[in-house]
């Protein structure tokens, strides 16, 4: 990771963060990601176009779900967290050039929201280069769940072992967590987290 990418709990300030779209396709990935935030840690943040975009994207990704399920999916999610929408993001667009300009709007948003993170799982398509002089900077989930967990253990601990014992169709032991994490790459964040559920069995 990156020296300079993380500091969260560093500071007084809660941290904001954007989740980009591809965020939204694992549950592995998203579930933990919004737990954490549930507990206040930091605040997620997303638009109506990351939305729009995840809706459009689903379908491909989660074969077996009806349309009806994804939009009650994301209308859940955005019930829950009623504050992390913003759309103020189009006067920044045209101050920064990115590789790919689908992703203008997501950097765009960052700035809008007072953001300092984009989480994301294509890093090339947001480089240092142009994200630093904006005071942004662009982490993975792996790095980003990993810095949660170094910053404050016993809520990301707590967080987990929580979700853990919800999820009842079909039950999940820690172990199977824990398979679960490294196989959609959070690798670090598992081994870390094995480390410290480790101590509390």
């Amino acid at each position: 990771m990156n020296p300079r990418a993380l500091d969260i709990g560093k500071s007084s300030q809660i941290e904001r963060a954007v989740l980009d779209a591809n965020i939204f396709f694992s549950m592995w990935i998203l579930d933990p990601i919004l737990s954490i935030a549930d507990t206040g840690l930091f605040e997620p943040v997303w638009s109506q176009q990351i939305i729009n975009e995840v809706q459009q994207h689903l379908p491909d990704v989660w074969e077996k779900a009806q349309m009806t399920q994804i939009t009650s999916f994301l209308t859940a999610i955005q019930k829950a967290f009623p504050w992390s929408s913003h759309d103020n993001w189009n006067q920044y667009l045209g101050n920064f050039i990115l590789p790919d300009p689908n992703d203008n709007h997501v950097l765009a948003l960052a700035l809008a929201s007072d953001s300092s993170i984009i989480i994301t799982n294509n890093i090339r398509d947001f480089p240092d280069k142009v994200l630093q002089p904006l005071g942004v900077t662009a982490v993975t989930p792996d790095e980003f769940l990993t810095a949660l967990l170094n910053s404050d253990e016993k809520t990301v601990v707590a967080t987990i072992q929580d979700l853990i014992q919800e999820k009842q169709f079909p039950p999940r032991t820690f172990f199977e967590e824990i398979r679960g994490l490294q196989h959609v790459g959070l690798h670090n964040f598992a081994k870390l987290l094995q480390t410290k559920l480790s101590q509390f069995l």
